[in-house]
């Protein structure tokens, strides 16, 4: 039996409203995404964001959706830097940048769906 590594290839958030967390994650990530109201990615981040509503999952449960949470982590060039630029974007700051005892620097921001 063969065994390999799984890959994380991407991420796909689902939410009723793609356009409010694109605009958040377009200042986030600094890039801009492709798609609609219904389906739309940051293919440079392997991220995706869709409202299964909308889409092809019509008779999902739409409640688990508000009550999920998860952690992105993104790395950047210069933490300060970023948190300068976010800043400036108007992107509340949940921790400003710090030293974590693992040897990293971070800070941390919540999208407005609150992950």
């Amino acid at each position: 039996m063969s065994s390999s590594a799984t890959e994380l290839r991407g991420v796909c958030l689902e939410t009723l409203n793609v356009e409010k967390l694109v605009k958040y994650y377009e200042v986030i990530l600094n890039i801009k995404s492709e798609g609609n109201n219904i389906h739309s990615v940051f293919k440079k981040a392997n991220l995706a964001i869709y409202n299964p509503k909308l889409g092809e999952n019509r008779l999902i449960n739409h409640s688990a959706i508000q009550e999920k949470s998860f952690v992105l982590m993104f790395e950047v060039d210069n933490v300060d830097d970023e948190y300068d630029r976010l800043i400036a974007e108007g992107i509340e700051i949940v921790s400003s940048p710090e030293d974590k005892p693992w040897g990293t620097r971070a800070m941390s921001v919540l999208d407005p769906e609150g992950n």
